[in-house]
Order: structure tokens, then sequence, then C-alpha cells
């Protein structure tokens, strides 16, 4: 009797991928590995255990969640996401891994009471997804599922950090090029009030120009008279002055 639960205890122990049925990639096919006999001395009533019958593993009571196995074939299980949020609100668990990126961020954290790994998923600081395992490989194997998703989702809110921040720069080049070009135009228009007002006094100075040469012509004219005059009106005075007898 010894014997037999000396080797059962072997099989419970014993946690190679030939032993127990897992699920395992499309490539590979389950394989089954035949016990070994009972070594001598052993009772004969072990010899009689069927040779292709493999014990059940025994695993750590989980609750009653629906549960996915990944290529590994440890178990993942949906966690209760009130009781993590309020663990996590607690401070009660240990981070292992943290990935953030904008509003998305995935965590693996560790509950050092239950020796329970929680993969979360957060969105705005909320909670949207949790998973739990007892194995670190699995969970961190989730992690990396979630960390995908989390860079997925980052890419497009990067994308649209990005063009709000070239539409920004954009706009300030917009609004720099039309006062440029309000400056300009004004300046044009000034320059054009200005030449208009340089021609204009041009036309009005050629003008007076005119007038005053017409003008300087005409008092020339009425000054030659006026000297004209002068000469045959003083020499009218000299022939009138009486004549002085020698």
């Amino acid at each position: 009797m010894k014997s037999i639960l000396e080797l059962c205890s072997t099989w419970f122990d014993h946690d190679s991928p030939e032993s127990l049925p897992v699920a395992h990639d499309d490539d590979s096919s389950p394989t089954r590995t035949e016990p070994s006999g009972p070594e001598d001395g052993e009772t004969a009533s072990l010899s009689a255990l069927p040779s292709t019958v493999e014990p059940a593993r025994i695993l750590p009571a989980l609750s009653p969640v629906s549960v996915t196995p990944n290529r590994k074939g440890r178990n993942v299980e949906s966690g209760d996401m009130a009781a993590i949020s309020q663990l996590i609100e607690m401070k009660a668990l240990t981070s292992f891994r943290l990935l953030q990126c904008f509003d998305y961020s995935a965590n693996l954290f560790f509950d050092e009471n239950e020796l329970t790994y929680y993969v979360t998923l957060h969105q705005d600081t909320a909670l949207s997804r949790a998973l739990k395992t007892i194995d670190l490989a699995s969970a961190e194997s989730v992690f990396l599922g979630f960390e995908q998703q989390v860079k997925r989702l980052a890419a497009s809110v990067a994308r649209c950090v990005q063009l709000e921040a070239e539409n920004r720069r954009l706009a300030r080049l917009v609004a720099q090029s039309e006062a440029e070009f309000e400056r300009l135009r004004e300046n044009l228009r000034e320059e054009s009030a200005q030449a208009r007002s340089i021609t204009a006094r041009e036309r009005q100075v050629r003008k007076d120009v005119t007038q005053l040469e017409v003008q300087r012509v005409a008092t020339q004219a009425y000054l030659g008279r006026m000297r004209r005059e002068i000469q045959r009106l003083t020499l009218i005075s000299k022939q009138r002055l009486p004549r002085l007898s020698s």
C-alpha cells in the first residue's frame, strides 16, 4: 500500500506535457507515456493498475468562472472586476508590469496574500478588463496580449495628437500669413495713396510753374512798359525846365 501511495504522489508531482493531457499547438499532437511497471518487491495489486490510465491533476480551488487555457495549458480566469478594483484602490497588490500609453494602460499585479496574478486593462483610469491566474508565465503571456492592444489603441491616439499639433501649427502659420498679407496690403495701399498724392502734387506744381511763368512774362512786359513810360516822363520833365542864360 505504501508503494502505491508513493507512486501516485510521483504522478501528481510530475508536470511534464507527456504525462498530462494539455493543449498543444497545431503543429504538434498530444502524446502519452506509459507509466513504468512496478519495481521488484512491490505488491501484485500495483501491476493490476491499467497502464493507460492517467491520474487527474490536482489544481487549487477556483471560483466558478469561465476558464481560458493558454497555449501552455495553464488556466487563466476572468477576474471579479469590482473586487480587483477595490484591491487596486487599497494598494493591496504589487505591480509587476505596467505599460501606460495616453489614457490606456496594461497592468500585471501580484496578490501576495492569495499568490494570484491579476492582468488588467484600463481606459481613462477605469478598469475595462481583468484576468487572473496562479501562474506567472501565463500572466506574462496575457500581459503581452494586453500590451499589444494598448499599443494598438495608443497608436490611433498618438496619430490624433500629432494631427492636432500639426493643425494648430498650420493654423498659427495661416494666422501669421494673413497678418503679413494684411500688413503688405496696407503698405501697398499707403504707397499707392502716397503715389497718388505725389502725382497730384506734381501736377499742381507744374500748373503753378506754368502760371508763375505766365505771370513772370506779364510782369516783365509790364515792367518794360513802366520803364519806358518813366523814361518818357523824365524826358518831358527835362524839356519843361527853363533854360539858364549863359
